[in-house]
């Protein structure tokens, strides 16, 4: 990332961090936390290091940030061992420390040179992965995701969509559920709309667009049969009418400010496994 315009409050990140886990820990029966790595400071934003189908295919990230690229090690070794040793039962913290049960990673791929991949330009969506043309991804790591997931036969779609504006397509949009798109009422939101209706009308066409005032609330995490979110009173008013329609439960949480000093949002601080 590039040096933020304010200085970050440690104290206050770890602490939002903390609250971020903990409503995890209310959502998932299981949460797995690495171990922070001075030497790397954007290694919260763990989700830029790795996409996990719904299948269960793991395809690690090669970050657009040279700076970042030790980002992977730690969460590609967790990966092995989930393959290895099978889903994990109850929580646990630290290098990877699970008890084993059922395998939830079938298959572990890699980008490789020349491409660079974030997971925060991935999105997943009605059977679709949607890959953002991004600052910090690039076309051979769409062909190497189409390979990865064609290898193991993998039916989802995989289509790349052009990132005029922001850091990560997911800077600008998120999926509520598999019918429902959310995005930032800005540039960035509806370039992303036009794009998928160039590149993919037939999956835009059955999508419902809803547009939401403020950037941040835009991207959001889809957990079971609740929605997490954060952002201007507005926005979440909108957000719960939407969660209503669709039979969803909306879970706030606090502005996280000193993640969003770094351009992070939400779905940058966590991995969701199937």
């Amino acid at each position: 990332m590039e040096a933020p315009t304010e200085p970050i409050n440690i104290d206050l990140a770890r602490t939002q961090h903390n609250a971020y886990v903990a409503l995890l820990r209310e959502l998932v029966p299981t949460v797995i936390e690495l171990d922070a790595e001075e030497s790397l400071p954007d290694c919260p934003f763990i989700e830029d290091t790795v996409v996990v189908t719904h299948s269960g295919a793991a395809v690690v990230a090669r970050p657009g940030a040279p700076e970042r690229l030790g980002e992977v090690k730690a969460v590609a070794a967790v990966l092995r061992r989930l393959a290895s040793e099978g889903g994990p039962n109850g929580s646990s913290r630290g290098s990877g420390d699970i008890d084993g049960k059922r395998p939830i990673i079938k298959s572990i791929h890699e980008i490789i040179q020349p491409g660079v991949l974030d997971g925060g330009d991935v999105l997943q969506v009605a059977g679709h992965l949607l890959v953002g043309l991004s600052a910090r991804t690039n076309a051979a790591a769409v062909d190497h995701m189409r390979a990865a997931l064609s290898a193991v036969r993998d039916s989802t779609a995989v289509v790349a969509l052009p990132v005029p504006h922001g850091l990560h397509l997911k800077s600008a949009c998120s999926a509520v559920d598999s019918e429902t798109l959310l995005l930032a009422d800005n540039a960035a939101g509806h370039a992303v709309e036009a794009a998928l209706r160039e590149r993919a009308p037939a999956l835009a066409e059955g999508l419902r667009m809803v547009y939401v005032c403020d950037a941040l609330a835009s991207n959001v995490l889809r957990i079971g049969g609740a929605v997490v979110a954060q952002g201007s009173e507005t926005a979440l008013g909108a957000l719960r009418t939407l969660c209503d329609e669709r039979g969803l439960v909306l879970r706030t949480l606090p502005r996280l400010t000193e993640f969003e000093k770094a351009d992070g949002a939400l779905t940058c601080l966590s991995v969701l496994l199937p």
